[in-house]
């Protein structure tokens, strides 16, 4: 039975089986032979486990084996409505939660409508001086700041007055993503519970002006700007580590992206929101260079109906649908945020739902922060995670897009750049770039294990992905004996190709085993099938618009056919197999043929009625959309 099939698979592999349950799931033991009282012995321990796991996944009896991880309770903040923060589950923080909630010595730069510092669920995380916020006020217009001045030292939002009632407090929303107050039994939580907000006010009525936002990244970054400001705790000059921009346009600034070079150069990490235009037009600053450019996703994780996509998206993260409730919960699907009744004057203080790709960001300069703070654990004084390191990080352990299968980890495409952020994955990533290795690995896996590729498919791909920590190194592939076989590994995704040419009728199966130096190997398994019977195939004879005026069946396996009587004319003459009995001839996966040749069919003219037969040519597989012709 199934029991003794297992207790034969773990004695194959040097397992002993403990439980077993009736589904067919087992618990197995190993004893790696090497003592775990050092830190040297359980990481060999943890080496040659993890190979013997990979050696009982590939049993043709397993179906799959994993290691059997601890888990702990995650941890849940008891703010009032975090159960409709969606957003923040779904990028996996309540994992990220159990490494650090955060830390005060990490700054984020919100550059937006300034922010109202006063907020409840907000005050706690505000950089002070003393009592005195630290952050710039940098609207140089004085109608635009609609606070009766120019430039000034307090960043509080004085209104966009976005309506006729009621302003936007766009900043404060911004904010309240990455930083509101966690775990202090109201509200929200943000993104971290405990980290600085520096403010910094560029937009007002009608928006800002890229010289506002440019120098506003250069007070952020605490470098020299056109009011001689700079963020100073004490009389120190304390700039930020990240800067949020939840804003921008289609036009390109060149004093925006020198202040966006200079800030990188000085150790700031920049997030930029793509856009909420529905398209793949660049969107500055998200699209200039040295930016972590961020689209938006719904609750399902898919693209969100307005978000931008395109070349220089980097991540995805939540930006919500406020017209959508896919969780079920009885509210709408937008990001929940601290924000304020009034137009100039907050009457009162509150939280609600936003969307856009403005939204989006600040969960990626949120995860990066707490990034930081991990990785501040453990580093040694002075070490900092860099920009450099922060793009490579991120990118790297960001959630697959779409199908595991089609989308693989480090894969990028151009509606979710290099896929959704994952907080946990980025974090212990970060623990791993200080030093802290304890539990952490690589696990390379294939997404699937076997392709089969039928009698007609040539192409197929699988992706090379990684459920530990560490990243894959020197990923390359064995040698395999099979000239029919070919195959091309770019990055993390393995595209394999068939040639079925000169093969002998029958049934073919290879390996294509991908290595890693660090993460161990597997392999893939190719299967094709070969068959010079095709069943029935359909000729027909295609008047000069391609539709058939004549069509009649052939069979193995002479494959022979006569049309008669055909009609004075021009025709092509072509054939093909309709194995999935859809109707259709030529289309995908079909065989399918033209005389003298499919690249270059010949057109025959037929003075009168006469037979039309005789004539010797070759189907092969259709790959892709064909032609599908109706029969």
């Amino acid at each position: 039975g199934m029991r003794s099939r297992a207790e034969d698979a773990a004695g194959r592999h040097g397992f002993e089986m403990k439980n077993f349950s009736p589904n067919g799931l087992a618990r197995m033991t190993f004893d790696p032979g090497v003592s775990v009282a050092d830190a040297p012995g359980r990481a060999e321990a943890r080496r040659r486990t993890l190979d013997r796991v990979r050696k009982l996944r590939s049993d043709p009896e397993v179906a799959y084996a994993e290691p059997n991880f601890i888990v702990h309770p995650t941890a849940v903040p008891n703010d009032t409505y975090y159960v409709r923060q969606w957003h923040l589950r779904n990028i996996n923080l309540p994992a990220a939660w159990d490494l650090t909630t955060g830390s005060a010595a990490v700054i984020v730069a919100v550059i937006d409508t300034g922010v109202l510092y006063n907020h409840p669920d907000l005050t706690a995380n505000i950089l002070r001086d003393g009592p005195k916020v630290v952050g710039y006020d940098m609207i140089s217009d004085v109608a635009t700041a609609n606070d009766g001045d120019g430039p000034d030292p307090d960043p509080y939002d004085a209104g966009d007055e976005d309506t006729t009632t009621q302003s936007s407090y766009h900043g404060t929303h911004v904010a309240g993503t990455i930083g509101a107050t966690g775990n202090n039994g109201t509200g929200v939580t943000g993104i971290n519970w405990t980290v600085r907000i520096m403010p910094v006010r560029a937009l007002g009525k009608g928006g800002g002006t890229n010289f506002d936002v440019a120098e506003g990244i250069k007070f952020a970054a605490g470098l020299d700007n056109a009011y001689h400001a700079f963020p100073k705790v004490g009389a120190v000059i304390t700039p930020a580590d990240i800067i949020n921009l939840s804003l921008g346009g289609p036009s390109y600034s060149q004093a925006v992206q020198d202040a966006i070079n200079m800030a990188r150069s000085a150790g700031v990490t920049v997030v930029a929101a793509g856009g909420n235009d529905a398209t793949s037009a660049p969107f500055y600053p998200a699209a200039g260079t040295g930016v972590i450019g961020v689209s938006a996703v719904n609750f399902a994780g898919s693209l969100a109906y307005y978000s931008n996509y395109g070349n220089y998206i980097d991540l995805a993260a939540p930006g919500g649908d406020v017209y959508k409730d896919l969780d079920l919960d009885s509210y709408p699907d937008g990001i929940l945020s601290t924000l304020a009744v009034g137009l100039t004057t907050p009457t009162s203080f509150n939280y609600a739902y936003y969307q856009g790709t403005s939204m989006a960001a600040p969960h990626v300069a949120g995860v990066i922060a707490l990034m930081k703070a991990y990785h501040n654990l453990f580093a040694a004084p002075g070490n900092k995670l860099t920009p450099e390191e922060i793009d490579n990080l991120i990118r790297g352990t960001a959630a697959g897009i779409d199908s595991i299968t089609n989308f693989p980890l480090g894969y990028w495409e151009n509606q979710l750049g290099f896929g959704v952020i994952d907080a946990e994955k980025a974090t212990l990533a970060a623990g791993v770039l200080a030093g802290h290795t304890a539990g952490m690995f690589a696990d390379l896996n294939l997404q699937p294990t076997e392709l089969q590729f039928g009698l007609t498919t040539g192409t197929m791909k699988a992706g090379v992905t990684n459920s530990g920590i560490e990243a894959l190194t020197n990923l390359n592939v064995t040698p395999y004996p099979e000239t029919w076989l070919s195959h091309a590994l770019s990055g993390h995704m393995l595209t394999v190709t068939v040639d079925r040419t000169g093969l002998a009728q029958g049934d073919y199966q290879a390996g294509i085993t991908v290595n890693s130096d660090n993460g161990g190997s597997e392999t893939l398994i190719v299967k094709l099938k070969v068959n010079s019977n095709l069943g029935r195939l359909y000729v027909g004879a295609l008047n000069l618009k391609g539709q058939p005026a004549l069509l009649e069946s052939a069979v193995s396996p002479q494959y022979t056919f006569d049309f008669y009587p055909v009609r004075r004319g021009k025709y092509i003459i072509v054939a093909g197999t309709d194995l999935d009995n859809d109707g259709l001839i030529g289309d995908d996966g079909e065989f399918f043929g033209a005389y003298p040749d499919l690249a270059s069919p010949q057109t025959l003219s037929i003075a009168t009625n006469t037979h039309l037969s005789g004539l010797n040519f070759t189907v092969g597989p259709v790959s892709g959309a064909g032609t599908a012709i109706a029969r």
